[in-house]
């Protein structure tokens, strides 16, 4: 984009990127739960894969996320007044950002890929969560790996087609507030270009549907909030010219080909600006509360050591949760 596109840009949807990065300073360290099968695949491969959307534990709440906002731009409901000032500022751009909005409903289904991560206190053992064991790692026959934020370049102002975001636990009415306050931010900012949006228009309207992606995709019942979730959000329609589409593969899962995001750990100054290493990214690795936990604890050890880990045998802990089988 050029420097005009992009102060567009960023006027339509900083809300959005200061609201996450605003929220990247609570972060301590992120965990990933999955099985052993998963992280075996991880190290040796170099790679962390992010699944579509539609195959998603939390797939309803992506899509009830789009859902709020239709319902939110009703007549007498909470969107309503600002998207009549949108509306009446440039009528013909409006047209053009919902159906930006429109197309983008169901395409983001297909389109998105995600990994989810829960952001946690290493030294205070908080990722080791009966919770999330049983979610997400097996029923704690799995682990949790644990990286540092750092180490992903995940910091204010490191460009990457990845997003890092947090995830909102709210309620519909806190949802809207927050959806209210972005489409007046990005009233305000098309107010500033409105001399130049028209020959922009595409640029306007992506830049609407993109702050609606995001609204949507961060949005989770405040039920959840115990897994204080992070997710990493790749779109392949956006970037059809990007390096990472090579990264996009089908994957045997379980008996089913499904397509991954396989995203390379490693350095790459062609898929990442910061300088990915899986042996500096992977600060820890917990098992979870399983059978034979300490040997599991031994094949992790040798595995990481095997791919170059310093140290292995000191990243690698073990859950304090008593082990109960399952009758």
């Amino acid at each position: 984009m050029s420097n005009v596109d992009d102060n567009i840009w960023e006027d339509l949807t900083g809300f959005v990127s200061e609201t996450f990065q605003h929220r990247i300073h609570e972060v301590g360290e992120l965990a990933h739960y999955t099985n052993f099968a998963a992280l075996k695949n991880i190290l040796e491969t170099e790679e962390m894969w992010f699944s579509s959307v539609t195959q998603m534990n939390d797939y309803d709440e992506i899509v009830r996320g789009k859902e709020l906002l239709i319902e939110l731009s009703a007549e007498g409901s909470a969107l309503h007044e600002v998207v009549m000032r949108i509306q009446a500022l440039n009528e013909p751009l409006w047209r053009r950002a919902n159906q930006a909005f429109v197309s983008n409903q169901f395409a983001d289904l297909f389109n998105t890929y995600i990994s989810c991560w829960s952001a946690c206190h290493p030294a205070d053992r908080t990722h080791d969560n009966l919770t999330m064991w049983r979610g997400y790692a097996a029923n704690g026959n799995g682990v949790a790996m644990v990286v540092s934020p750092l180490a992903l370049g995940m910091l204010p102002g490191v460009l990457s087609e990845i997003i890092a975001c947090p995830v909102f636990y709210e309620t519909e009415s806190e949802f809207a507030g927050r959806a209210v306050r972005a489409f007046e931010r990005y009233l305000e900012g098309l107010a500033r270009w409105n001399s130049v949006a028209d020959s922009h228009h595409e640029l306007v309207a992506d830049a609407f549907a993109e702050l609606c992606f995001y609204l949507a995709v961060t949005h989770k019942h405040p039920g959840f909030s115990a897994e204080r979730e992070w997710r990493f959000v790749w779109r392949k329609e956006r970037h059809s010219q990007s390096a990472l589409n090579s990264y996009l593969r089908p994957c045997l899962i379980a008996g089913d080909l499904v397509e991954r995001f396989c995203f390379p750990i490693r350095p790459n100054q062609g898929v990442s600006p910061a300088e990915l290493d899986i042996r500096r990214v992977i600060s820890s690795i917990m098992i979870g509360p399983c059978e034979d936990q300490y040997l599991k604890r031994l094949a992790v050890v040798n595995l990481m050591a095997s791919r170059g880990f310093d140290n292995a045998a000191n990243k690698v802990v073990v859950s304090t949760i008593p082990f109960r089988h399952v009758r």
